[in-house]
């Protein structure tokens, strides 16, 4: 039998010890390849030349407290305005294939055509943004686009359209419910 085949004591090797000692002799020919490499590369100097230590700067930052508490909001009926609202709802009810006259209407029962109104009233579900109030309360921000993009009246009136062509009417508990109830258009619209 074959000494170097034989492990100590006579025994022989399982199969696991002889692939791990042949990677073994893998990774040590590896290091030597590299270091001979370096050698030639770069001369017998770079590897046994020591540098200085190297100071780094190190920046202090000082970070203030933040309250992460949430505040009480004052549930109100009032419309709220947000910050940059543009364009102009009515202009943008005309592209749209539906009743004309019943979207102006209920736009302006819902913001009397000022894109950036919001609603802001928490004892009636309701945080609804611009020209058609599309209602961001509670779920609805995670379906629904953000109250940013809602306040530019081609995208609010864009998702209002869809809202509608969706429904097949205004009048939907989704929709605009209570501002058909105002319009009478319950059946109709």
């Amino acid at each position: 039998m074959d000494s170097v085949k034989q492990g100590i004591n006579g025994h022989f090797p399982n199969r696991l010890a002889l692939i791990m000692e042949k990677r073994l002799w893998i990774t040590i020919i590896v290091i030597v390849i590299i270091v001979l490499a370096e050698l030639i590369t770069h001369g017998p100097a770079t590897i046994i030349e020591i540098e200085a230590p190297v100071e780094l700067a190190v920046a202090t930052l000082e970070i203030e407290p933040v309250d992460f508490t949430p505040k009480a909001q004052k549930a109100t009926t009032s419309a709220l305005v947000a910050p940059k609202a543009t364009g102009d709802c009515a202009t943008e009810i005309t592209k749209y294939n539906w009743s004309q006259t019943a979207a102006y209407n209920v736009m302006m029962i819902e913001s009397t055509n000022n894109p950036g109104v919001v609603n802001d009233n928490p004892s009636t579900r309701d945080y609804s943004i611009g020209c058609f109030q599309i209602n961001l309360y509670g779920g609805n921000a995670r379906t629904r686009p953000s109250q940013t993009w809602l306040s530019v009246a081609e995208n609010n009136v864009a998702y209002a359209y869809g809202m509608w062509k969706a429904m097949g009417t205004f009048c939907s508990t989704g929709g605009w419910y209570n501002t058909c109830t105002k319009l009478g258009y319950h059946g109709i619209y």
